[in-house]
C-alpha cells in the first residue's frame, strides 16, 4: 500500500489524474491507470511469475517529463 500511495501522490501532484486502480491477487499486483500511461506494482514473486518486461522488451523507452 505504501508504494501505491507514493506513486498516486507523486503523479497527482504532477497533474496526472488517476482514472482507476485495481488490486489483483490480494495486493501482489496493483495496476494504476493514469490514461496516458499505466503503472504496475508487483510483489517480487508476482513480478517474476508474470515477467511483463519480456512482453514489452521491444517497446521504446521513454523518460517521464521529457
Amino acid at each position: 500500500a505504501g508504494s501505491r500511495k507514493s506513486v498516486l501522490e507523486n503523479c497527482i501532484a504532477r497533474g496526472y489524474g488517476r482514472t482507476m486502480w485495481r488490486d489483483f491477487r490480494g495486493g501482489r499486483w496493483v495496476l494504476l491507470d493514469f490514461v496516458d500511461f499505466v503503472v504496475h506494482l508487483f510483489h517480487p514473486e508476482s513480478r517474476s511469475f508474470y515477467q511483463l518486461e519480456r512482453l514489452w522488451s521491444d517497446a521504446p523507452e521513454i523518460t517521464p517529463g521529457a
